[in-house]
């Protein structure tokens, strides 16, 4: 398996790891903590996919930039 496929699958299993704890979090709290539940795990995808598009961004950026280097060299 490719590094890529690797951090995909670590990101997808994180995700799904999230939702599952919120859900049981759902089933442990009264109706009064639905929206607080809610606002937390929304947040905490929000940061999750925010902290995966600047990795694979940066990622992105050292392989354009190895290849612009690898170019002029030539």
């Amino acid at each position: 398996m490719h590094y890529s496929k690797k951090i995909q699958f670590l990101f997808i299993s994180y995700f799904l790891f999230i939702l599952s704890i919120s859900y049981y979090i759902f089933q442990l709290v009264t109706p009064t903590y639905y929206a607080s539940v809610a606002i937390t795990t929304s947040a905490i995808i929000a940061l999750s996919a925010a902290f995966m598009g600047i990795f694979f961004q940066r990622k992105t950026a050292r392989e354009n930039n190895s290849l612009s280097f690898q170019t002029s060299l030539a």
